[in-house]
């Protein structure tokens, strides 16, 4: 018998000695609508959360090898739990145990590593449920304290040439102390004085340089020194470092650092020693220099200060809220090779948020800050600044929204929209998805990406952006696979944007929201032949008098144009006009209601489908959704429409002979369907509990067989954090139909998992002989609860739901033997299933 057999059988075993003691551990979770496994569970949100309601905060992140470790006051990363830390490896987060808690508004405020140990310090008494006082160490598996901690909060941690761990903050023992390995000193009485009932006494932070310690802090006396708020100790005494900061100033130095033989003071400051000096100066043994030449030093700007310096080689690094260094413009972040200032700022997205704490590594800046977004990319906080652009650090998008989804022949997904990373894969407003892995298009587009289409192995993008892949091309760009190119001199106009792009052969047309296509008037749509750009319609029948929001081709070559607009060319046309080619036509009457938009339009055969926001289409009542017979020239309304007054529907795609809908809406039919829904020609059934959040919505959409892809503002899917993007596999769910017949079991049954052993995904059958309410989740060997599937009343019938082997947050679980319990009414029944990865 092999060792995995052995250690197969020994966990079967062992799970019916557990299910015949009956012990499952039970904790209350969301009710997840029937159909909800089938979303899928990869795409969580960026940076940090706090008890999932806000974003956290990060007030130290450490880098180790390339992973960068954060701490501060949060309750995930990334949409995993993790205590106050976790650690980022470049393509997801890792909690880090069961991390930091205890204690009066616990904390982490210091992370510093010594080789490959980190230590931790804040706020705490708790550290993966050992018993610490403030500071702790991780060795990369398991925590210890260190002896009996300090007793107050840790602000800053820094190692000696012997490895002895020097710690200040707010504590006894003059607000600094010495860990030798084995136990606590203090140096020589601390600092002292200079404290308030604002701003008591304390130590900000602390540098090593040799046998040297630094402190800067909140004080006037190091030992019995004077020293005004930094001071130097030598291993035996303390001194003062010139006159520092009078105390009569509010000003502050916040953090200090050693560049080479030099050190450096940054904070709210404007001299220090009497030398004029924009809230950074050097020291260098003798006396305090400004960091640049007169006039142009340091970092300024309304308000401005410094609050951390970090050094790598011999560059040090700045973070603050400033938006000058050395007199270069520079967004709250800046380097000083000693010599010189650089400014860092992203043209596309400016941070204009204060940066608390910085680390570099490699050729990337990581940094936190005061909020949850920078420019269009969302970051919850903590973000990363490399090749001249910010992106968030998640599994999913760091986005603000998708507005574009486009699926290739063989099943790719090309993504656009406000981002500028997904996954750790670096990919400005455009990406594309194999179903495994992220491949970014190029450098990508420096503005947002509203629409794409495809044609063969060239992706042309449109939205409102100056350059592809760094050259110029306005609104509108083709990608072949390898380079991006311009399409002529692109679309323009006061506030120009490209909404949408239909393919006919050679033919590209946009529209949208414009003047002019390279120097030709177009208004709204134009097209562009591989070589010209032309108007649709001359004279008084160029395009259409407001936006465009969508185009599609019917099946006769025709073209379909949606938006704001009240005439096509010279005809009245509320929303919605057709193109033969050679003249403008309206549809009707065309759309009417208090705010009317034609947002999507699609096409199969002679039928049209529109939505948008409206009430009525060719006088006939329709809830946002309509289909207009390009034979019989008629429009009829698609059941009871969805939605009320204030709904909308954004997008729509055919799956087969199936209509998708995508909006804002609560309702489809007298369905529950949160924002998506499908129509099938006679009924409406609906994708679990489809996408949530706060004010979430559908903008974009593409299906293939099972595979169904959604883009917008929303949190979740089926009820399971997914940032602005989802992905649902398999058949749709809650169908009313009463006309259906069936046979109707006689008893209450659970049946055996199929395949058994798995990997990556079962199904599990059970039956109902009447309406009951369900629970079915799998638990592990402890009798820990792993993942609900089913919790909510259900109708009689046979039944069956899939797991995909991962948690209830969306994490693949290990190889071993599960139990799935189901219970209906009084109905009780476990049985077990073997997952191998």
């Amino acid at each position: 018998m092999s060792k995995k057999l052995r250690l197969l059988f020994s966990l079967v075993q062992a799970l019916f000695v557990l299910a015949a003691q009956g012990s499952f551990a039970q904790w209350q979770l969301p009710l997840s609508a029937h159909g909800d496994e089938q979303w899928d569970a990869r795409f969580l949100p960026p940076g940090l959360g706090y008890r999932n309601l806000s974003a956290g905060s990060s007030s130290a992140i450490a880098v180790n090898g390339g992973e960068v470790y954060f701490g501060g006051v949060f309750s995930t990363a990334g949409g995993v739990p993790a205590n106050n830390i976790a650690k980022w490896d470049g393509h997801s987060w890792i909690a880090l145990g069961s991390g930091i808690s205890g204690g009066q508004n616990p904390g982490v405020y210091a992370l510093a590593f010594n080789g490959s140990a980190l230590y931790v310090g804040g706020q705490f008494n708790n550290a993966g449920g050992i018993s610490v006082k403030n500071i702790a160490k991780w060795d990369g598996s398991t925590w210890s304290a260190l002896g009996n901690g300090v007793a107050g909060f840790v602000n800053n941690i820094a190692f000696g040439p012997n490895n002895e761990v020097y710690t200040v903050g707010n504590f006894g023992t003059g607000h600094i102390a010495k860990w030798d390995g084995t136990s606590w000193s203090g140096l020589g009485g601390g600092v002292s004085g200079g404290g308030s009932p604002t701003s008591p006494t304390g130590l900000f932070a602390v540098a090593v340089k040799g046998n040297d310690v630094y402190v800067c802090g909140n004080f006037n006396k190091a030992g019995t020194v004077t020293a005004n708020k930094i001071a130097k100790w030598d291993g035996s005494q303390w001194s003062a470092l010139g006159g520092g900061i009078a105390q009569t100033s509010r000003e502050s130095i916040n953090s200090v650092a050693v560049l080479g033989n030099t050190l450096v003071a940054a904070g709210d400051f404007l001299s220090i020693d009497n030398v004029k000096a924009n809230r950074i100066a050097a020291w260098n043994g003798n006396q305090w220099q400004p960091l640049g030449p007169a006039n142009s030093d340091g970092l300024s700007g309304t308000g401005a200060y410094a609050y951390d310096l970090a050094v790598l080689g011999n560059t040090l690094y700045a973070a603050g809220s400033f938006t000058s260094a050395g007199g270069q413009p520079a967004d709250n972040i800046a380097t000083w090779n000693g010599s010189a200032w650089t400014g860092l700022r992203s043209e596309s997205a400016r941070a204009d948020q204060a940066f608390w704490v910085i680390a570099p590594y490699d050729s990337a800046i990581y940094v936190a800050g005061s909020k949850s977004s920078i420019g269009d990319i969302v970051t919850n906080r903590v973000a990363k600044f490399e090749g001249g652009e910010w992106s968030g650090l998640g599994t999913g998008f760091d986005a603000a929204s998708l507005q574009a989804i486009a699926l290739n022949a063989s099943g790719e997904v090309y993504i656009g929209g406000k981002f500028g990373s997904v996954a750790g894969v670096n990919a400005s407003r455009i990406v594309k998805w194999n179903g495994t892995a992220w491949t970014a298009l190029g450098s990508g587009l420096d503005g947002q990406v509203r629409a794409i289409a495809l044609r063969g192995n060239d992706v042309f993008v449109g939205g409102t952006f100056k350059n592809a892949g760094g050259a110029p091309a306005n609104n509108i760009a083709k990608w072949d696979e390898q380079s991006w190119s311009a399409l002529g001199n692109g679309i323009s106009g006061t506030g120009a944007q490209v909404n949408a792009i239909a393919i006919k052969g050679s033919e590209v047309y946009v529209g949208g929201q414009f003047t002019g296509a390279s120097g030709v008037t177009a208004n709204n749509i134009a097209k562009w032949d591989g070589a010209n750009w032309s108007a649709v319609g001359a004279n008084a029948e160029n395009g259409v008098d407001a936006s465009v929001n969508t185009i599609a081709f019917a099946s006769n070559g025709e073209l379909y144009v949606g938006g704001s607009f009240t005439k096509a060319g010279s005809v009245n046309a509320k929303g919605i006009a057709v193109w033969n080619g050679a003249s403008w036509s309206a549809l009707g009457s065309g759309i009417t209601g208090a705010l009317q938009s034609v947002y999507a339009i699609v096409s199969n055969g002679d039928e049209i489908y529109i939505g948008g926001r409206f009430t009525a289409a060719g006088g006939s009542n329709s809830n946002h959704l309509a289909k207009w017979n390009s034979v019989t020239r008629t429009w009829a309304p698609i059941g009871a429409g969805v939605g009320d007054a204030v709904s909308s529907v954004n997008a729509l795609t055919l799956n087969g002979n199936e209509l998708i809908v995508g909006g804002l809406f609560a309702k489809a039919g007298d369905l529950t369907a949160n924002n998506l829904a499908k129509w099938d020609g006679n009924q409406w059934s609906t994708f679990g509990s489809g996408l949530g959040g706060e004010n979430p919505s559908v903008l974009t959409l593409a299906a293939n067989g099972e595979h169904v892809y959604v883009g917008g503002q929303f949190t979740t899917a089926g009820k399971k954090p997914s940032f602005k993007f989802a992905h649902w596999q398999g058949p749709t769910t809650n169908v009313k139909d009463e006309r259906q017949p069936f046979n109707r079991p006689q008893e209450f049954a659970l049946k055996q998992n199929y395949p058994n052993p798995f990997n990556p995904s079962t199904m599990i059958p059970y039956e109902l002989p009447h309406a009951v309410h369900v629970q079915l989740a799998i638990y592990n060997l402890l009798g820990e609860k792993v993942r609900t599937l089913v919790d909510t009343k259900e109708s009689a019938g046979v039944k069956h739901i899939t797991w995909d082997g991962r948690n209830d947050h969306g994490q693949a679980v290990s190889s071993g033997v599960y139990l799935y319990r189901l219970e209906a009414g009084e109905f009780r029944m476990a049985k077990r299933l073997v997952l191998l990865q």
